[in-house]
């Protein structure tokens, strides 16, 4: 029976491997950070963790899945492991198709990132709503990748987006936060 544990050498090549890639969105580069703790530190036997990367699963953790991909339940898990803390809950509030993201801060259970559409689909005045977390700019695309709307999002302020002048019944919107966020999503337009 061959020993499932990997040798230094396998480990090191893991770790070059990772350092190699390139991610290109959120999803990848929390793989990338998970893949990276979890190669210098678990996969060698070791369960304590630096400052810096509890603050890296910390982060990662706390993200919505839907945004932040598998890593978020990876990170959960790491998280758990290095702190011996199993009664730590990290609560989603993902609502991918009304453009709604919230996650929970798990020590002091408050919000600690917003950002929401609505409403979805758009009434009849033809007008979405967007509240940030941070300063950024929306842009609008229909179907066919065209720039329908772009505007600029204030925090604390009633972001409004008008689709009035688009025929198109489904659209896409992304959204670049100051902080480097990006986030995209859906908005139906039954006018």
């Amino acid at each position: 029976m061959t020993d499932p544990t990997a040798t230094d050498q396998q480990i090191q090549d893991m770790i070059d491997a990772n350092l190699a890639i390139d991610p290109t969105d959120q999803n990848e580069t929390n793989l990338k950070t998970i893949n990276d703790i979890y190669l210098n530190n678990f996969a060698q036997g070791i369960y304590t963790l630096s400052d810096d990367d509890l603050a890296a699963i910390t982060a990662i953790a706390q993200q919505c899945y839907v945004t932040g991909g598998p890593s978020v339940f990876q990170a959960r898990s790491m998280y758990w492991i290095a702190t011996g803390t199993t009664d730590l809950a990290f609560q989603d509030e993902c609502v991918a198709n009304t453009g709604s993201f919230r996650t929970r801060n798990p020590i002091s259970n408050t919000s600690i990132y917003t950002f929401k559409v609505y409403p979805n689909p758009i009434g009849n005045d033809g007008q979405a709503h967007i509240t940030s977390p941070d300063n950024g700019v929306m842009t609008l695309y229909d179907l066919q990748g065209q720039v329908v709307d772009r505007q600029p999002l204030v925090t604390g302020s009633d972001n409004i987006i008008s689709i009035k002048n688009t025929t198109s019944s489904l659209l896409i919107y992304e959204v670049i936060l100051a902080d480097g966020k990006t986030i995209k999503g859906k908005l139906s337009n039954h006018n």
